[in-house]
């Protein structure tokens, strides 16, 4: 055997995903290619403003993501319940949006608006009318063509061995997934009732597995951050799963997390070699349950999943 054909080898066995029986996929950054996405509506940004004389709208989306980064980093401080994470996650010390997410019972959807709108000296309407215009509406039209390779066929080959395929975003997520020509059940964002918080805060992630009943150790989240996928995996006992490569002076990650270059990663083999063969020979329906000449995995007995980190 190769160098190459074992390392392969050794990527496919680093998780078992038998006692898998949910996969919760980030949005934003994971199931498409921001920075294509960013080039494009960047381009389109610039001819707005060069035509409207004017670099309002730019400003407002700058400010807006910052002051939601602030928002997330306060929250995860906030949500005392969940310790032992790295406090390199977890630290706001100073950060604006600290003292508001440490009220329980704050109203995150007008917060994230009156933080930048106070900055920009503006209404918090005029604030959302933008981010809702230029981050929500009009990249729709390029997700299709920023859809990370491979993902598609996850998606099919997970259900097929039974799996239960969901989202968890900071952002509203269904018109992206159907831009993007994806499904998942179920779909849960920041802005959901019982939520109300962005990802580390642990919210969305425990109403996914309680909606589908699915124990946490069998559970797998697929991100683009380890401070923010990475981290709300760890505070809820999930296995992490990467997007990228560790880098010095990056946000810790969980210490069993697994990094993958892409959803054609070797790590993937397992389901997607097992999916084909489901697709070809008929022995899985859409549905994911077994049909004439084989069985639908169901993802195997409870229990850890297991791998190296």
């Amino acid at each position: 055997m190769s160098g190459a054909t074992g390392s392969r080898d050794a990527r496919a066995q680093a998780l078992d995903w038998g006692p898998v029986g949910l996969v919760v996929f980030d949005l934003d950054g994971t199931l498409y290619d921001a920075r294509r996405l960013r080039l494009r509506m960047a381009a389109w940004l610039l001819a707005d403003a060069a035509r409207h004389r004017s670099l309002q709208v730019p400003r407002t989306l700058a400010t807006f993501r910052r002051m939601r980064e602030s928002l997330a980093e306060a929250g995860a401080r906030a949500s005392a319940e969940t310790s032992g994470l790295p406090a390199e996650m977890t630290h706001t010390e100073g950060r604006t949006g600290e003292a508001p997410m440490a009220c329980p019972g704050v109203d995150f959807l007008r917060l994230q608006y009156r933080l930048p709108a106070q900055r920009l000296g503006c209404r918090p309407a005029e604030v959302q009318a933008r981010v809702e215009d230029w981050m929500e509406r009009r990249p729709l039209r390029w997700l299709a063509a920023c859809r990370r390779p491979g993902i598609a066929a996850l998606f099919d080959a997970l259900r097929a061995q039974g799996k239960q395929v969901a989202v968890l975003s900071d952002y509203p997520a269904l018109d992206k997934l159907a831009a993007l020509g994806l499904r998942a059940d179920p779909v849960v964002w920041a802005g959901d009732a019982g939520v109300g918080r962005l990802k580390p805060d642990p919210r969305g992630l425990r109403q996914i597995l309680a909606r589908t009943g699915v124990a946490a150790d069998r559970t797998v989240v697929v991100g683009d951050r380890a401070d923010r996928d990475g981290a709300v995996a760890a505070r809820v006992g999930a296995r992490a799963l990467l997007l990228g490569r560790p880098r010095a002076g990056r946000a810790s990650a969980p210490d069993d997390a697994l990094w993958i270059q892409g959803f054609n990663d070797p790590l993937f083999a397992p389901l997607l070699q097992a999916g084909s063969a489901g697709r070809s020979g008929g022995a899985f329906r859409a549905d994911g349950t077994a049909g004439a000449g084989g069985t639908a995995d169901a993802g195997g007995a409870g229990g850890p999943i297991r791998g190296t980190g």
